[in-house]
């Protein structure tokens, strides 16, 4: 998948991490990357870095017996192991870089259109996935309700799951024909790395109620993850849910040179919903943008639903 293949050296070398590293790990091919030891491939380095409850040192051996070749960890084990071992300090927060790399930076090869948010994002994406069909785009997705093309989900452990299995799935998911892929970006993914490294061309806002707050200190601390995305490197556009208080924030704080797109039910909005009617049959309404106006009939129920078409709207201007 990654094209011409990577040396341990060369590959160290392009993720600006040079090391001095043991002479049998030097020309040592790279052929892909696992952070768990139950993904490993055949040929894959197994990143070892500390877990919920262990470190991954505990699982070089089952590494090894699923056709792990070598070992990077942030720490020198404490006995020997069974594969050839370099350490990388902070091994963590380059693993997504690594992994872009192994996969031969799958991501740039790719329209990738993330959708963050309490709640919404899983219909979101599907129906953005509906949507670039109907537009003769070959889309895959990424979520709660699984990964790939449509029809053909495969199911997920994770709304994002980790970094290296983010990279191998973009460059399969490349490679099988997608040109544009679109996945829920979760807050924890945010902040614990999952889609470091990943190029994200437009990025989508739903809104943000309270909910993780186990895992965040708080609301400022939530939203402030969720942010994350709309400061990402070559972010192109911006699609931001105006109905939505920290929506409203969020749209104060993004550069002034990112393409913006606010939209909204009820809130002034460069995208919105006008004659608005929720019967048992669906949605009646007019969209509008700028000038323009387009009346719709929507086989949806329920005005969340409506918000969601809408920043899907946005999100294909």
């Amino acid at each position: 998948m990654s094209g011409a293949m990577l040396t341990m050296d060369s590959w160290l070398q392009q993720a600006r991490l040079p090391l001095s590293l043991p002479v049998e790990l030097q020309h040592c091919p790279v052929r892909g990357v696992a952070l768990d030891s139950r993904q490993v491939q055949p040929g894959d380095v197994f990143l070892a870095v500390g877990g919920a409850s262990q470190h991954g040192l505990a699982h070089v051996e089952q590494a090894r017996q699923r056709g792990a070749v070598a070992v990077l960890s942030d720490r020198a084990p404490a006995n020997d192991i069974s594969l050839p071992w370099a350490a990388v300090p902070d091994l963590a927060a380059h693993a997504g870089t690594l992994a872009d790399l192994a996969y031969g930076r799958p991501s740039q090869q790719l329209q990738v259109l993330g959708v963050t948010g309490t709640n919404g994002k899983t219909s979101t994406v599907q129906f953005l996935g509906q949507a670039l069909t109907h537009l003769g785009r070959t889309p895959a997705t990424q979520g709660t309700l699984g990964s790939g093309f449509a029809g053909a989900l495969q199911a997920a452990e994770r709304t994002t799951p980790d970094a290296t299995v983010t990279q191998r799935w973009l460059a399969q998911m490349h490679a099988a024909g997608a040109d544009v892929v679109a996945m829920e970006v979760s807050s924890h993914a945010l902040v614990q790395g999952r889609v470091d490294a990943v190029r994200f061309t437009g990025a989508l806002f739903t809104n943000l109620s309270r909910d993780h707050l186990d895992y965040h200190r708080d609301m400022e601390d939530y939203f402030a993850a969720k942010a994350r995305l709309f400061a990402w490197p070559a972010l192109h556009f911006a699609v931001i849910n105006q109905d939505d208080a920290w929506g409203r924030r969020l749209s104060t704080m993004l550069p002034p040179s990112l393409r913006a797109i606010g939209y909204a039910i009820d809130a002034p909005a460069d995208l919105s919903a006008t004659q608005v009617h929720c019967g048992s049959d669906g949605i009646s309404l007019t969209l509008s943008y700028q000038d323009q106006s387009l009346p719709l009939q929507l086989a949806l129920l329920g005005r969340f639903n409506l918000s969601n078409v809408l920043g899907v709207a946005g999100a294909l201007l």
